[in-house]
């Protein structure tokens, strides 16, 4: 052996193995027993359970609303959503109680608005309860899926038809601060009632009162009488009443409300809130996150294998090694493509085969098994690299999020696609250097290839990380620690995070160890690569799981934070930001002269809460109370009076954290 050329294998016999279905130099006697992992690997996909299918576009609003009793029958049934859907031919589903199907025609979107679906219905309908059925597809392929009910009312034939039971007055009045503790509650219906139930509450407990009665002179005013002094602060009244006819008979069901008043000063109504207990993953692991993980691992690595070889090594090293390699790789990527295309099917088997095939989340999976195919088997060289340049730029237009229009669009797919050329540069080549290193003049090849390749990787670094952060604040622009702690999405993006730290210290002691090549340091330059390669294969495990979580589930914020109409500006402030009690600040940035301030919470297709703001002076209003009663989206308006009763309307669109959220 020539004085400077060094034989690695005379350190270590390494031959190729599989280690988490990515291919290592690792040495022989394992090899038998880790050859294993792959199929034991895809066993483990299948037995897993399917994660439920959550939503990734909100419900925003339908017509007609739910449980809404109509005078009319409606000739159409629509449903916005916030982002653009995916439709079939039975995406709403309209039945009457015999389970009948009356809609007319196929469903279609509005070709002005994407997220605006419509089908028309049989004419004529008759009284009765009616069932809305809707199944939609996201951009990123998730179902969105839910069902809500409408009611078209028996015609009118008689004007003695009482109005649904609701609260027009009380005392202590709803936003009201009274300098001294009441001794009764007072609450005035549009109609009789009877109170079911009633509670009184502040931040430490509950205070009793007696048992509520109706005024002898008008059974619309309920009394409750307090049992003790209230002490200062804010305080929470919830009831339950029943309306009731002159005998005092129930003529229909319950109805509850809230609202709250102060006694001196207002205080908050947020008590101490033990966090929920931490768990790494709420959902979950499934076959589609076996299926993305190998896919991702075989087309990356075979894209950057690729190019390394072709472009850097140029055909010198141990490139029948390589193409061993490649050929597994290549399996593993077909394996993860045809993995998700199953898995998608299965969840859209009500679909015709036809339909199922124009879906893009079917026919690009379906395409990049074709060009992956072509790729390794019938190209060479440049063309090779090529379509299997094309195989993973097309990942962005079949998963993910960011096709969708509030995550930036065209401009976050651009940063996509660099992120996952990036990954392919620095991966698939590390993987080829190695597989590559021959056995005779082992530093000069080394030296070479590994100098030039170097560069490539740590511009590659840097693009991963600048992308990473770019699509980061696209997906989720308001975030906190703790927002990103209860996700998936932020609990991965964390995990990402902290595995590319690591990689980015490897890869500076790489840089330096290629300044020297003696033995000892070629044999731990190889034990680093595959370091690298194994905490690459996690990287692309906690994208698996980036993919198929929500990033809406991170994001915590009011949206806009500021709203300026006609003379006034107006501001929102939430604390705590989470589900439970909050105080929610409203400030009126030039101190307009307001007769009320009244906050109206609500959530597609259904709840709403509509109260009356504490005016704490100086253009500053408040709430306290269960506001945030879930995680998702919550639509807000804060409605300002005039003395004069003109009110001016600022919508608010409030985001929480959290995976369990309602309507998307």
């Amino acid at each position: 052996m020539t004085k400077g050329h060094i034989n690695t294998y005379a350190y270590t016999p390494y031959q190729p193995i599989m280690m988490g279905s990515v291919f290592l130099i690792t040495p022989k006697w394992m090899r038998n027993k880790l050859l294993f992992i792959l199929p034991l690997l895809l066993a483990i996909g299948v037995l897993l359970p399917v994660s439920s299918l959550e939503a990734h576009s909100s419900l925003q609003k339908t017509y007609p609303q739910a449980d809404e009793p109509l005078d009319k029958p409606p000739t159409k049934v629509e449903i916005w959503f916030e982002d653009p859907v995916v439709i079939h031919s039975e995406s709403i589903k309209v039945n009457n109680e015999e389970g009948n199907e009356l809609q007319k025609g196929k469903p279609f979107v509005d070709s002005k608005d994407r997220s605006h679906i419509i089908v028309f219905l049989e004419e004529n309908l008759s009284p009765g309860l009616y069932t809305v059925f809707f199944d939609v597809i996201a951009l990123d392929g998730y179902i969105v899926r839910d069902q809500y009910k409408f009611i078209i009312k028996e015609p009118s034939v008689s004007t003695d038809i009482k109005p649904e039971l609701r609260l027009e007055n009380a005392s202590p009045g709803d936003g009201n601060i009274v300098g001294t503790s009441p001794r009764q509650i007072d609450l005035w219906f549009n109609q009789p009632a009877e109170i079911t139930a009633l509670g009184l509450f502040n931040k430490d407990g509950t205070f009793l009162t007696q048992e509520p009665y109706s005024d002898p002179k008008d059974p619309r005013h309920i009394i409750a009488k307090l049992n003790e002094e209230l002490p200062t602060g804010t305080y929470q009244v919830s009831w339950f009443a029943l309306p009731v006819d002159k005998t005092g008979r129930e003529i229909a069901a319950d109805v509850q409300g809230i609202y709250y008043f102060a006694v001196e000063d207002v205080s908050t109504l947020v008590s101490g809130q033990n966090p929920a207990a931490f768990r790494w993953f709420s959902s979950s692991l499934g076959i589609k996150h076996i299926a993305h993980w190998l896919a991702f691992i075989g087309l990356l690595t075979l894209l950057g294998g690729s190019w390394f070889s072709h472009g850097i090594a140029k055909g010198e090293g141990n490139y029948a090694r390589w193409r061993k390699f490649s050929g597994i790789l290549y399996g593993i990527s077909v394996i993860g493509l045809i993995l998700l295309l199953i898995q998608r099917r299965l969840e859209l088997s009500n679909l015709s085969l036809a339909d199922y095939a124009a879906l893009q989340f079917a026919w690009i999976p379906a395409l990049q098994i074709l060009l992956v195919t072509v790729s390794h088997w019938l190209t060479k060289g440049k063309l090779r690299i090529l379509l299997a340049m094309v195989s993973v730029l097309l990942w962005p237009y079949s998963t993910g999020h960011t096709t969708y229009p509030r995550y930036g669009g065209y401009i976050a797919i651009g940063m996509d696609m660099l992120h996952l050329l990036a990954v392919s540069v620095w991966m698939g080549g590390l993987l080829a250097l190695i597989l590559m290193l021959p056995r005779e003049n082992s530093s000069t090849w080394l030296k070479q290839a590994g100098t030039t390749y170097s560069k490539w990787a740590f511009w590659s670094i840097i693009t991963i990380i600048l992308t990473g952060i770019g699509m980061t604040l696209q997906f989720v622009p308001s975030f906190t620690w703790g927002s990103l702690m209860v996700s998936d999405w932020g609990k991965a993006l964390i995990l990402k995070a902290i595995l590319a730290t690591v990689i980015l210290m490897l890869a500076y002691w790489q840089r330096r160890s290629l300044q020297q090549l003696p033995a000892k340091v070629i044999e731990l330059f190889v034990r680093r690569g595959r370091m690298e390669l194994i905490y690459g294969v996690l990287i692309l495990f906690a994208a698996t799981i980036l993919i198929e979580s929500k990033p809406s589930a991170a994001d915590q914020g009011v949206y806009p934070m500021t709203m300026v109409k006609e003379d006034m500006e107006v501001s929102v402030s939430i604390s705590p930001f989470r589900v439970g009690s909050n105080d929610i600040m409203i400030q009126f940035r030039n101190h307009p002269d307001l007769e009320q301030v009244k906050v109206i919470f609500y959530m597609p297709p259904e709840w709403k809460k509509v109260n009356k703001a504490f005016s704490l002076g100086n253009g500053t209003y408040k709430v306290t109370g269960n506001f945030l009663h879930a995680s998702g989206t919550l639509y807000m308006e804060v409605e300002a009076w005039r003395s004069n009763e003109e009110k001016v309307v600022f919508p608010f669109r409030v985001v929480v954290p959290g995976e369990m959220r309602l309507y998307e």
